[in-house]
């Protein structure tokens, strides 16, 4: 059965970006990870997801905070603000000054200055994502967003982290799971 995966590396620079050995080798370890993978019953179980599918999952979460998807009442995030809606280990946040990384940027697409910004802190969401048009629908202040906080699937526009203590939560959580826990690399 044939198993595909992909690997990418982008910087601001060219000497940033990772050597095309490392990258080959790691699509064709996430490529053989798939083999012999099969279905599973349904069932209640912890998942792990590979960073690829975590990314994916995240910038579901951020579209779902962009005001025209409040306004348009599309978001299953509307009226959630200082709601739980993460455990409490999980806190997210913009960082759009770092010096020289991806996505940096002193204005936002109104001009809007960027700042640091907390989106989801202690599992509690505390900010939508606003430009200046969709803060104005909704009575509401720009948050320096226009533009989104990413500019499409597979580009971070702005700089989202986890905070370090989520690492830490994540490792050990990995090391408590029992053996029935899986690891998923693609949502079908």
């Amino acid at each position: 059965v044939k198993q595909t995966d992909y690997e990418y590396s982008n910087a601001r620079k060219l000497q940033d970006l990772q050597d095309y050995k490392v990258i080959a080798t790691s699509a064709a370890d996430k490529a053989l990870q798939h083999l012999g993978a099969r279905k599973i019953s349904t069932r209640r179980c912890p998942v792990i997801f590979s960073a690829h599918i975590a990314r994916g999952l995240l910038s579901c979460l951020v579209r779902a905070c962009y005001g025209s998807t409040l306004y348009n009442e599309a978001s299953f995030l509307k009226d959630s603000l200082d709601q739980m809606i993460f455990p409490e280990h999980i806190s997210i946040a913009q960082r759009p000054h770092l010096l020289g990384a991806m996505g940096s940027a002193p204005f936002d697409g109104n001009g809007v200055s960027t700042m640091d910004r907390d989106y989801v802190t202690d599992g509690r969401l505390v900010s939508y994502v606003l430009d200046v048009y969709s803060a104005r629908k909704l009575n509401m202040q720009t948050t320096g967003n226009a533009g989104g906080v990413l500019a499409n699937i597979n580009r971070w526009r702005a700089q989202l982290h986890l905070d370090p203590i989520t690492q830490t939560a994540i490792k050990n959580t990995v090391k408590s799971l029992p053996h029935s826990t899986f690891s998923v690399h693609y949502c079908l």
